[in-house]
This record gives C-alpha cells, sequence and structure tokens, in this order.
C-alpha cells in the first residue's frame, strides 16, 4: 500500500486535477524511476515503531493507573485514555512525521507552481531521518518541527473512537 500512499502525497502536493492520478504514476515511474514508490518507506517504518510504542505505552500506563486505584473500565473511560495516549503521541512524535514528509518528497519533479520549494528543490537532500530532523530544527526552530500539530491533534478523534470500541468489544467478549 506504500506505493499508493506515496502517489496520494505527490497528489495532494502538487495540485494537479484528482482525474490526472495516472498521469502522476507515467510521470513518477518514467522520470524518478520505481523506487519512486518506496521512497522514505525506512523513516516512516522507524516512525511508525516509535509512534505507536508511544500511544500503546501510554493507553495501557492509563489502564494500569486506573486499575491500580480500583477505578472500574468504561467505555467514556476508554475514550478519555485514548484522546490522552492520541494527545501525548503527536505532541511527542511530530516532528518525525513533519521529517518523513519532507524525506519522502525531496527530490520530486512537482508540476505545480505552488508546490512547496523547501519539499521538492533542496539543493542540499536530507540524509537521512535524523540529518532532516536536525536540519529542519536549524533552519526552521522549534516551530518548524511541529509545523502540523494543530491538525494532528484534531486527528486524535479517530483513533480514540476506535479504541473505545475495541476495549468494549474486549471486555464483553472476555466477561
Amino acid at each position: 500500500f506504500f506505493p499508493l500512499d506515496t502517489i496520494r502525497t505527490r497528489l495532494q502536493v502538487d495540485k494537479r486535477p484528482r482525474s490526472e492520478t495516472l498521469s502522476v504514476l507515467s510521470d513518477m515511474l518514467s522520470q524518478e524511476g520505481w523506487t519512486s514508490f518506496y521512497c522514505g518507506l525506512k523513516p516512516v517504518l522507524v516512525s511508525l515503531c516509535c509512534s505507536n510504542f508511544v500511544y500503546f505505552y501510554t493507553f495501557n500506563g492509563l489502564k494500569l493507573v486506573l486499575r491500580r486505584n480500583q477505578i472500574g473500565a468504561s467505555s467514556s473511560k476508554d475514550l478519555l485514555m485514548a484522546v490522552i495516549a492520541g494527545v501525548v503521541n503527536v505532541l511527542t512524535t511530530t516532528p518525525l512525521w513533519v521529517a518523513n514528509m519532507r524525506l519522502r518528497l525531496q527530490g520530486s519533479r512537482l508540476s505545480s507552481p505552488h508546490a512547496d520549494s523547501k519539499l521538492s528543490s533542496r539543493s542540499v537532500p536530507y540524509y537521512g531521518l535524523l540529518d532532516a530532523l536536525s536540519r529542519i530544527y536549524r533552519e526552521e526552530g522549534f516551530k518548524g518541527l511541529w509545523s502540523s500539530t494543530i491538525p494532528s491533534l484534531l486527528l486524535v478523534s479517530n483513533p480514540a473512537v476506535q479504541f473505545m470500541v475495541y476495549e468494549s468489544f474486549k471486555r464483553r467478549v472476555l466477561l
């Protein structure tokens, strides 16, 4: 599915009409080669591991606190714990996702005059996740690393609801 996500990302940044998906696919293949569909896969996998660790560690830590304090589980408590875990995840891993997006799009041949030049036409490419993180911080500061925090915080609701439903089903099945 990663190649499809890469194409989706290009379409979002490139500003071509949505009907030109096959054109983007063809251009990527002819101008950048088949490896362009997997550009940035390694840092994405590293970031996913970090993100999932933070989320699950926080969520399960909060469940343990409730259990130790002999507070009963409920759907509303599951939702609250999932929201808190999501917020902690976003606040700690947003820099990884900012760096990932820059890594995935560097060297891209974007056709839109409105495409962000920071993404596609860097004179010196990033050489990996740590290099991207340090250079974004040096060149853009703290604000650059957390540039997508607000929209990401709004998206916390989706996994929070999923975890609430999952925990509710799990309690019903195990009881």
